[in-house]
C-alpha cells in the first residue's frame, strides 16, 4: 500500500541556537532519501523529533490525507538512532527472521549482547526496517560494518522500500548515492535537495 508524508515549518530551538529552521520535507512509499550534513548540524535532533522523542517548538505533519500530532509520530516512523536501543539479552532467533540471520551471515543463538557493537547496530538497523511502521529511519547504519555486509544491508533496504519509505543520514556520501534515490543537505537548519551527479557531494 502506498503512503505519502508530508512534513513542513518544523523548527527547534535551542537556547543558544536555532537548530532546525523550518524543515520542509515530502516523501512517499519507494523513497529512499539521505540526509547529508556535518556533525552538529541536527540530523539525529530531526530524526528523533520525527519518531515522537523530542517536541519541535512548531511542526505540521501530513500522513496520507491526515494531519498528525507530534506524540503519535512513532506510529508512522520505525527508527534505529546511532546506539543500540535493543535489549541486549534478546537472541538473534527472537528480533530476526531466520533468513535475515543467514543472508547476514549472523549467529541465530546468539544474543545481542554477545556480538560486537557494529554487529550489534546492524541487527537494530535489520529490524529496524522489517518492522511495520510504513516509513523507517536510520541514523548512521553502514558504520562499523565491512563493505561486504554494507552491501548487503543496502540490498535489503532496497528490497524493502518497495513498501515504505526510508530515510537515512551517514558520514559515507558515497554509500548514501548508491542507495538513495534522494538526497538532501542540512546546513544552518535548513534542508535543501541535491541535485543528482551535483558536485557538493
Amino acid at each position: 500500500m502506498s503512503h505519502q508524508l508530508h512534513i513542513d515549518s518544523l523548527v527547534y530551538q535551542l537556547p543558544s541556537k536555532l537548530l532546525l529552521n523550518g524543515i520542509v520535507l515530502s516523501m512517499q512509499t519507494s523513497d529512499i532519501i539521505g540526509i547529508i550534513g556535518r556533525n552538529g548540524t541536527g540530523k539525529s535532533t530531526l530524526f528523533s523529533i520525527l519518531f515522537g522523542l523530542k517536541k519541535a517548538d512548531s511542526c505540521f505533519v501530513r500522513f496520507d490525507n491526515t494531519v498528525i500530532k507530534q506524540h503519535k509520530l512513532n506510529k508512522i516512523f520505525s527508527y534505529a538512532p546511532q546506539f543500540v536501543s535493543l535489549p541486549t539479552q534478546f537472541s538473534l532467533s527472537t528480533i530476526l527472521p531466520r533468513q535475515l540471520i543467514n543472508d547476514f551471515n549472523l549467529e541465530s543463538k546468539a544474543k545481542l549482547k554477545e556480538l560486537s557493537s557494529g554487529e550489534q547496530l546492524l541487527v537494530q538497523n535489520i529490524y529496524t526496517l522489517i518492522l511495520p511502521q510504513p516509513f523507517c529511519i536510520l541514523d548512521e547504519p553502514f558504520t562499523g560494518i565491512s563493505p561486504i555486509i554494507q552491501e548487503k544491508l543496502i540490498q535489503l533496504i532496497k528490497s524493502v522500500s518497495t513498501n515504505k519509505g526510508i530515510l537515512i543520514a551517514d558520514h559515507n556520501h558515497t554509500l548514501l548515492q548508491h542507495t538513495c534515490t534522494k538526497l538532501y543537505t542540512l546546513d544552518q537548519g535548513i534542508l535543501k535537495g541535491v541535485p543528482s551527479n551535483s558536485s557538493a557531494l
